[in-house]
């Protein structure tokens, strides 16, 4: 393993090198950055590890322009343990771009087409975003998961190998007015894994939309909207819905069958902006229940939200207010024994009363209401919580000083007579943090954190501190740092956990930068937890490169 990735950091430097030397010629500029980095581990006292014993990694990214209007950019992503989940870790990509109006895709990418079709699904294959005037034209082709077969010991059932295919077509201009045509259609290959009882059913999906974008009265009122439909399949291979009731559609465009279902989601915004000191937003979406697009790794279906979110500057930006305040529900049509609602509410304020002293609060509300017959699984619970950091920066003992105080509260409060015991909870934590920079390079930094969980069943609380030196040597080329910190755990017992760490950074200027870490944690388990006590060392280098 070690020959194997000495020589990705030769080969990625010499990359690099070669890379750089293509800048010399007058009809091409670069640029480039390379990073490498190899983490070793070791613990003491645990039954199994908490990481691999040795991880090496390699991060290439480049672009390459021609004669000022091609782009050429790519990137790589190698690693010695090939630790994905939806698809390999190891990765490479490259997104030509041609002028302001052409730009291809290749190898791993992300893109979105719109906001109910694809979005943040990463994609292993090709595609092109092309923008010649006020057209619109996009197109995509690969894959978002590799197939990996059950894994029992693990829990772990399996994916399906997952292609996609999907497009928009349609018109913009600068004035913000867009009109777009969207399809997404994604289908998992049902023979890329070997299947048992446990194994999920590949599933294929289609969806279509229109979007379409606009702003009024000198950008003072920006609307955007999307309509979409979807056809989903949960099981592929499950029997076909009987001819007489199949529609042209569902023989010529998507296989139904019996676990088909379709559905519909819209959603929309509003901005209204009429001055530059405030703006208020108004988002809502409805998402029926059968609605299902897998271009996106986590998408809700069955809701209908509705938010407004405000926001405010006054006396040149040194007052800021924010807030937003929105509700959930689902159970839109109801296809379920009872509805629950969300109200989400947050407020979020920065004050600067003086150019050296200034005060940020915040505060959230998370109420949650089911109206279910049966009072057992009933749900009626608030959760609150505010903070407050007064901050200051100040000269004192001949440095630079900063300082800020952080306090913060949340409690949760559940109506449920059968469950309130268990989930009903407060908690306090303060930080304070302390940090002074002297002319010499030396700096001293100082945190304190206390924190104390309280309920019906354990009270927790940690007192942490930490104590991070740094200096700067030979004109601030070799920068080194330790951190000392402490912990004390109080619940059923009173533990204590004691961390050190080195840092050190020497910096080549246009030759890159190396940096060194080593870390290390022991924590000490009191007798009454009944737990062992352990160590662990976990040591890094990294260099790292741009041009």
């Amino acid at each position: 393993m070690m020959l194997r990735f000495a020589c990705i950091w030769f080969c990625s430097v010499l990359l690099m090198c070669s890379y750089n030397g293509l800048a010399q010629s007058p009809w091409i500029s670069t640029s480039a950055s390379l990073g490498l980095s190899s983490d070793f581990y070791q613990q003491n006292g645990l039954t199994e590890s908490r990481l691999p014993s040795q991880v090496h990694r390699a991060t290439l990214r480049a672009t390459i322009t021609l004669f000022e209007q091609i782009e050429l950019p790519f990137e790589a992503f190698i690693t010695s343990n090939d630790a994905g989940y939806r698809q390999p870790f190891n990765q490479f990509g490259v997104n030509p771009r041609f002028g302001n109006w052409l730009q291809l895709h290749a190898g791993y990418f992300s893109t979105r087409i719109s906001d109910l079709t694809f979005g943040d699904a990463r994609i292993l294959g090709g595609g092109f975003d092309l923008t010649p005037g006020k057209l619109r034209l996009s197109a995509i082709y690969g894959y978002t998961r590799e197939a990996r077969n059950p894994d029992a010991t693990n829990g772990f059932f399996g994916d399906y190998r997952r292609k996609v295919i999907g497009g928009k077509i349609g018109i913009g201009d600068e004035t913000g007015t867009t009109v777009t045509l969207n399809v997404m259609y994604a289908t998992d290959d049902s023979t890329s894994i070997r299947r048992d009882t446990l194994t999920p059913t590949p599933n294929e999906n289609l969806v279509g939309s229109i979007a379409a974008g606009f702003n009024l009265l000198d950008n003072v009122i920006r609307f955007t909207a999307e309509g979409a439909v979807s056809a989903y399949t949960s099981n592929t291979q499950a029997p076909l819905i009987d001819s007489a009731s199949r529609s042209k559609f569902q023989e010529s465009v998507f296989n139904a069958n019996i676990s088909s279902a379709f559905d519909a989601a819209v959603k929309g915004g509003l901005t209204l902006t009429p001055s530059q000191y405030w703006n208020i937003r108004f988002d809502a979406q409805w998402i029926g229940p059968g609605f299902m697009s897998l271009g996106f790794v986590q998408m809700m279906n069955d809701v209908l939200d509705m938010t407004v979110s405000p926001s405010l500057r006054l006396f040149n930006n040194k007052f800021f207010l924010r807030g937003s305040i929105g509700r959930r529900t689902n159970n839109v049509r109801n296809t379920r024994l009872a509805a629950t609602d969300r109200t989400i509410g947050s407020l979020t304020s920065s004050m600067q009363f003086t150019e050296n002293i200034g005060l940020d609060v915040m505060y959230s509300n998370f109420g949650m209401r089911s109206t279910h017959r049966s009072d057992t699984i009933r749900v009626e619970n608030i959760s609150q919580m505010y903070s407050f950091t007064p901050r200051a920066t100040f000269e004192l003992l001949g440095g630079s000083n900063s300082a800020s105080l952080t306090a913060s509260f949340q409690n949760s409060d559940d109506k449920n007579q059968f469950s309130q015991s268990a989930v009903n909870n407060t908690t306090q934590s303060f930080v304070a943090v302390h940090t002074i920079s002297f002319p010499s390079s030396l700096s001293l930094s100082t945190t304190a954190f206390s924190n104390s969980v309280q309920n019906s069943v354990v009270n927790t609380s940690i007192l942490t501190f930490n104590e991070t030196v740094g200096y700067s040597f030979f004109e601030r080329l070799l920068g080194l740092s330790a951190t000392l910190g402490v912990n004390f755990i109080r619940s059923q017992g009173n533990d204590a956990q004691f961390m050190a760490r080195l840092s050190a950074n020497f910096n080549m200027n246009e030759y890159g930068s190396f940096t060194l870490q080593l870390m290390n944690n022991n924590y000490d388990f009191s007798a009454i937890s009944r737990q062992p006590s352990y160590s662990e060392y976990q040591g890094s280098i990294q260099y790292s490169i741009a041009y």
